[in-house]
């Protein structure tokens, strides 16, 4: 016999797999980014944010310039794919805050709503709310909701059931499923969960593609005002590669302000440095203009900054043996090299060429000194010179080479030893860059990389597991797993579902799924060993359990027996019972037996033999 008993209950899945090292991330440079050398190698260790390579500044303005006159060509393609097409709108049916927006320009409506329900989410009623598990609140009882980054807000109970209190609060606050926790007039914490839309609308549209996006998060919106527009049209597809193409170009543009910011490439995790190859830096710096690079001992300061010639020039050819210069007309006053912002750059007042024996490496300032490395045809340079000759070459920015220039000297000819500095990246407005393929067509920005290494995380290990088809929507990123190792006994780690395929292998007509969990390493443990995982996926408290093996099947229907004749050992007095959960060992009663109750049941602690 067993009493039913009051008790809380879980579901469990579990599946098998091997342990193995997270993919190694690649470190690499966009198209001419120049690397002049590493700082890591092979084997190394290294921490996120680490330095492991250096990069020529210039070469990473000039592929800005080039890549900023791409982002441009390609914005103006899709204006001319969006002119083109059919455009509807998705309209707020009331006024009400947007909580989340889902689409961006160019997404496949159908897409977003298949992976994410909805284009956005609005709460019309003004508040969130979440759901705790407690009976220590009350309908009407005011709260505190401490948000995640702690701040607190007012909330108040607005319903108690079944032992879960719905707590609300304004929707100024938090996000969707950010996990707050709600503490009563005491500042006692009862309970914690996620945050939810009180009363929400789910922006939707039947198809086409997302030209506008004029919703954002966190702000109002009055009744009918417009969220989206969609397009619909033969140009929708072009629109769409357009979107791609500019968002991979945003993408590589942040990279770029970070690369000239630091001067180095950064490592993107903790972990181990494989594939450096040293070779490869005397293609990715080499400026393909032959001129020889002399560094000089000294550099631009406070007290070296007064007494000099200034002149702007730009350099529109090179060769093996120097340079030709193209020099504005006049002297330009400057007090101090770091600062050279104001300084006149105009190419129409450059009308005097000259020809000087060489480029040698100069100067640039970003809050202190470092080289500068090469030039190219359209380089502007500020020109510093004294009674020996030339001393400094600042580095001031790069326009399109004139088609033509004048053919006479300048009296500047045999200025030698240059050097400069300039203070933060010039604006990109009317920059070169691009090669030409045609009279009016050019080149775009290739998104394809220069892989200069790779660092294999250190800190984490995966094991995937396959999932039935019965079980795979209980499963989900970001749900807790237990994970055993056979070559660690005794022994269990804390592990994340981090992905959940949505393609399945079919096995003799059952479909299987692949779900990928995360582990935090430790030091004894080793790639390819034998792993467990068990996922709970529902929990339920305050449940009334009996033990599984006293169910049985009359008449088509799960009973329970509550009586039992010791004289016959005969079970009596079948009650039909509801199910809920069952762990394998217990069963969930949701009708037919109180807490309390005696069942009987048959059942032998080992088989007889016979």
């Amino acid at each position: 016999s067993a009493q039913a008993e009051t008790g809380s209950i879980s579901r469990t899945i579990s599946g098998t797999g091997t342990l193995t090292e997270q993919k190694a991330l690649e470190v690499s440079v966009p198209e001419g980014v120049k690397v002049t050398r590493y700082l890591v190698s092979n084997g190394m260790l290294v921490s996120e944010g680490d330095a492991v390579a250096e990069v020529d500044r210039v070469s990473v303005m000039e592929a800005a310039s080039a890549l900023r006159e791409s982002m441009d060509q390609v914005a103006e393609a899709m204006e001319e794919a969006r002119s083109g097409a059919n455009a509807s709108y998705v309209t707020a049916p009331a006024g009400g805050r947007v909580k989340a927006v889902y689409a961006r320009e160019g997404d496949s409506v159908q897409q977003v709503i298949l992976e994410h329900g909805a284009l956005a989410v609005l709460s019309l009623d003004g508040l969130m709310a979440v759901d705790v598990s407690t009976d220590a609140l009350t309908v009407g009882q005011t709260v505190t909701v401490v948000l995640s980054d702690g701040k607190e807000a007012v909330g108040r109970v607005s319903t108690v059931r079944d032992g879960v209190a719905a707590v609300t609060l304004s929707d100024y606050y938090g996000s969707i499923g950010e996990e707050v926790t709600v503490k009563d007039e005491q500042s006692a914490a009862v309970g914690s969960g996620a945050l939810y839309v009180h009363s929400a609308w789910k922006a939707m549209a039947s198809g086409g593609v997302v030209s506008n996006v004029f919703a954002s998060e966190g702000i109002g919106f009055y009744t009918g005002g417009a969220l989206f527009s969609v397009t619909d049209s033969i140009d929708s597809e072009e629109f769409v590669q357009q979107s791609l193409l500019h968002r991979d170009y945003e993408e590589i543009m942040s990279r770029l302000f970070q690369m000239y910011r630091d001067g180095v490439l950064k490592a993107p995790c903790d972990g181990y440095v494989t594939g450096v190859d040293e070779n490869i830096l005397d293609t990715l710096a080499d400026d393909g203009s032959g001129v020889q690079a002399v560094a000089l001992a000294n550099a631009p300061g406070a007290n070296s900054d007064g007494g000099f010639t200034n002149r702007v020039g730009m350099v529109t050819a090179m060769d093996g043996s120097g340079v030709t210069v193209l020099f504005q007309g006049y002297d330009s006053e400057v007090e101090d090299y770091t600062d050279l912002g104001g300084l006149d750059i105009s190419t129409a007042s450059m009308t005097v060429q000259s020809r000087l024996g060489g480029l040698p490496t100069g100067y640039q300032y970003s809050g202190e000194w470092t080289e500068v490395h090469g030039a190219t045809p359209g380089d502007i340079f500020l020109f510093a010179y004294g009674d020996g000759g030339l001393v400094w070459m600042i580095y001031l920015g790069h326009d399109a080479v004139p088609a033509t220039g004048p053919s006479g000297g300048s009296g500047f000819s045999g200025m030698g030893g240059m050097t400069g500095g300039m203070s933060g990246m010039p604006s990109m407005s009317g920059m070169g860059g691009m090669t030409g393929t045609g009279e009016n067509e050019k080149t775009l920005f290739s998104t394809e990389e220069t892989v200069l290494l790779s660092v294999t995380p250190i800190e984490t290990a995966t094991v995937t597991i396959t999932v039935d088809e019965l079980d795979v929507l209980s499963v989900h990123d970001g749900q807790e797993a237990l994970v055993t190792l056979d070559a660690l006994p005794g022994q269990s780690f804390s592990g994340v579902i981090s992905h959940v395929d949505t393609a399945a292998s079919n096995d003799g007509g059952n479909s299987k799924y692949s779900a990928k969990v995360e582990l935090k390493r430790t030091g004894n443990m080793l790639g390819s060993m034998n792993a467990s995982v068990t996922v709970t996926v529902e929990t339920r408290e305050g449940v009334v359990l009996i033990p599984s093996a006293a169910l049985y099947e009359l008449n088509g229907q799960s009973v329970v027996y509550t009586g039992y004749d010791a004289k016959t050992q005969t079970l009596l007095i079948p009650v039909p019972v509801e199910l809920g959960l069952s762990d394998g060992q217990n069963v969930e009663i949701l009708s037919g037996v109180q807490p309390g109750a005696m069942v009987w049941y048959s059942y032998y602690d080992q088989l007889p033999n016979n």
